[in-house]
């Protein structure tokens, strides 16, 4: 007898004897037509159970990641403008101007004249700050050139009497201020020993002094004198910048007397020498009136 061979039974065998072909066939039918539609299923997810953990090696829990969801990794990241950082150079401006170079001033131009020719004898100015600070109390008046007592030397100021004598005049401004009100430099420069400068240099005349020779584009070479100081907080050799505290308001050298009032005794002095002799006197000072400068940068006066 012929032997048949036949499918798997999904059933028990006590179940599926005796059945009749017919019944055998159509039950197959069925079952395939059931692994048709359970492989579907499955593919599409549809009836996944929440919280089972795996069918076919898939994972159906609603809280997993999805296979075809892109990760952060495979998104491609534009970083914004603000935050890229620039690691080229900086470019830096051509500059238009030598810093070495000394500029030519013309008379009238408001910058420092670089000759004795283009000096105005009467009231020249040059740029520079105030030497007192703006809430200092202070008063001045134009007393340039005049009458001082005692001998000129070669660099002071002097006119000649009846007799035949010189007599020392006043070279620069006196601006009453209380003891110790600071001092502070009109311009950025050298801190110079005025005894390398001019001879004799009279300390007890003069008293505690500080010059200053600036080295501002506008003013190279002219020098600034704070004379009668209480104290001195330069040394020569030394650069100071504009605004800087050199000292304080005081009453030395000549001025050392009660009936004097404390005062400072301020000089501008040329880098060259100055021809007086259109305003009558017969020499070559490097000094000139400090009054129109003053009054010029006197913020007090703005």
């Amino acid at each position: 007898m012929k032997r048949r061979v036949m499918a798997r039974p999904l059933q028990p065998p006590s179940q599926s004897r005796g059945l009749p072909g017919g019944v055998m066939v159509a039950i197959l039918a069925l079952v395939v037509v059931g692994l048709i539609g359970a492989s579907g299923i499955l593919r599409g997810g549809a009836s996944a159970t929440p919280g089972n953990s795996s069918i076919a090696g898939l994972s159906t829990n609603p809280s997993s990641a999805r296979l075809d969801a892109p990760t952060p990794s495979m998104v491609p990241q534009t970083p914004e403008p603000s935050r890229v950082p620039s690691n080229g150079p900086t470019a830096r401006p051509t500059p238009t101007d030598n810093p070495t170079a000394q500029p030519t001033v013309t008379p009238g131009s408001g910058g420092a004249p670089t000759s004795p020719a283009e000096f105005d004898l009467g009231s020249q100015r040059i740029g520079m700050g105030f030497p007192m600070r703006p809430d200092t109390s202070y008063r001045y008046r134009d007393n340039f050139l005049d009458p001082r007592e005692g001998s000129p030397d070669d660099y002071n100021h002097a006119r000649m009497g009846a007799d035949g004598t010189a007599h020392r005049l006043h070279d620069g401004i006196d601006i009453y201020a209380a003891q110790g009100e600071p001092l502070i430099a009109p311009f950025s420069g050298l801190v110079v020993d005025p005894s390398t400068r001019w001879q004799p240099w009279e300390r007890a005349r003069y008293g505690e002094t500080v010059v200053i020779e600036s080295d501002e584009p506008t003013s190279a070479g002219y020098l600034a004198l704070f004379v009668h100081m209480a104290n001195v907080w330069v040394e020569p050799g030394t650069h100071v910048g504009r605004g800087q505290v050199v000292g304080t308001v005081g009453r030395t050298g000549n001025a050392d007397d009660e009936s004097v009032r404390t005062h400072l005794h301020f000089e501008l002095r040329a880098p060259f020498a100055l021809d007086w002799s259109p305003l009558g006197e017969d020499r070559a000072i490097d000094a000139f009136n400090p009054y129109p400068s003053l009054v010029a940068a006197d913020p007090k006066r703005t």
